[in-house]
């Protein structure tokens, strides 16, 4: 599950999927898929309920590698943030999002409704990106993002005020030394 609606009655699921994962929201009443937007990686609501994120990717595949392979490569991969009105599902904004590696697949919306977080995983690595959400644009916020080593981290969650974002990053040996700067403006 990725998120649950105000209402209480839909929730944004994910399935995992190859080359890329799926997301979609159900009716918890009814246990319908309501809607799957096309090649959507990850669903949030944004604080209010009234409108939802949608992360999409897109295929910028080459004759070297032909999308009919199980895996696709990353730097083949572009990423999108879409901001919707929930639920009638008209565009707001978006912007494309742009990683240095790594698959994204989670975004979480701030108490206040102007930044969201999107986390992206890699082999080796994990971590996520800061994005500015407003009614006329979507920007990734140049900077403002974090990566850790090893990948198993969890998703962030935004303080109420919105100014802090807090995660549990999982080390695959405790006594490691590697310092991990902190990330500045994340309100």
């Amino acid at each position: 599950m990725l998120d649950r609606q105000k209402d209480g009655r839909h929730i944004a699921l994910q399935a995992l999927d190859v080359p890329l994962d799926r997301a979609g929201i159900w009716d918890t009443q009814s246990r319908k898929l309501v809607w799957e937007p096309k090649d959507t990686v990850a669903l949030g609501w944004t604080s209010g309920g009234d409108q939802i994120l949608a992360i999409t990717h897109r295929y910028r595949g080459s004759a070297k590698h032909p999308r009919q392979f199980l895996t696709v490569p990353e730097s083949e991969v572009g990423y999108e943030l879409r901001l919707a009105s929930w639920p009638g599902l008209d565009p707001v904004a978006s912007c494309e999002l742009h990683l240095a590696k790594g698959w994204m697949d989670w975004v979480g919306a701030s108490p206040t409704g102007t930044r969201a977080a999107v986390r992206w995983i890699n082999e080796d690595s994990g971590g996520f990106i800061l994005v500015e959400i407003s009614p006329t644009e979507n920007k990734q916020l140049d900077g403002a993002e974090y990566h850790t080593r090893p990948n198993n981290i969890s998703v962030p969650v935004f303080a109420p005020d919105g100014r802090n974002i807090v995660l549990a990053c999982g080390r695959s040996d405790w006594w490691t030394t590697e310092e991990q700067e902190p990330l500045d403006g994340a309100a």
